[in-house]
């Protein structure tokens, strides 16, 4: 098994699945700071984007989707709910929950933009964290007391927002996101992430990324930069 991986990205979310998992896979580090995409890896993701999964004869990409397919393929009932469960219908909802609704609801956030409710798929700011706490509720894990590959998806983000202490009004979300890190398999994951070589531009991005975390005043110019840096170049 091989995914195309490079830190700090989403795919940081399928290397903590299968660490969850426990299976062999051999990772494929891709600058995602160069323009050149091997034919291989454009075989299993067209549009030249991490992560992508390539599994015997399947090839994938997309984070949701990978951490899905690896849940049902290697912990049926265990990580994803069997169809015929009554969790499979708030699993799969959760699953793209991230992608959907945080990702974009935070990016609007950071953009300073007012949400429109009426016209967003995925409401605004305020919307997304009350159903996010509202579907924790009390429990450990957003399914009860089940850890799910929606907990991989949900967790892997908040960690990374966390990190502009987006949640720590929130002590709902911040106790779940502190739960999720402490997780064996995450630390595993976390690991791979800090032993992959970096590009210079990643260096940038990666300092850029924690002096927005930390002031608030250099956001606006790190979005810039980012943005700058995600460009193609040499």
């Amino acid at each position: 098994m091989k995914l195309y991986w490079c830190p700090g990205t989403r795919a940081n979310r399928v290397v903590w699945m299968l660490e969850e998992l426990d299976v062999e896979y051999e990772t494929v580090y891709v600058d995602i700071f160069k323009p050149h995409r091997s034919a291989e890896f454009l075989a299993v993701s067209p549009m030249g984007k991490v992560p992508a999964l390539h599994d015997g004869d399947v090839r994938m990409c997309d984070s949701a989707a990978i951490c899905m397919y690896l849940a049902d393929r290697y912990a049926p009932g265990l990580l994803a709910p069997a169809v015929d469960d009554p969790d499979r219908g708030p699993f799969l909802q959760w699953m793209i929950f991230a992608p959907g609704v945080i990702e974009p609801a935070v990016t609007e956030k950071f953009a300073g933009r007012a949400g429109d409710t009426r016209t967003n798929g995925w409401g605004d700011f305020g919307r997304m964290v009350r159903a996010w706490e509202k579907g924790l509720g009390d429990n450990p894990w957003i399914l009860g007391d089940r850890f799910t590959a929606a907990d991989v998806m949900l967790g892997a983000t908040g960690v990374l927002f966390q990190r502009f202490k987006l949640f720590r009004d929130y002590p709902t979300l911040s106790d779940y996101i502190s739960r999720c890190g402490r997780r064996d398999a995450f630390l595993r994951a976390l690991a791979v992430d800090k032993a992959a070589p970096k590009s210079l531009r990643a260096r940038v991005q990666a300092l850029a990324m924690g002096a927005a975390a930390s002031m608030v005043w250099a956001r606006k110019p790190t979005y810039w930069l980012l943005d700058r840096l995600r460009r193609p170049g040499p």
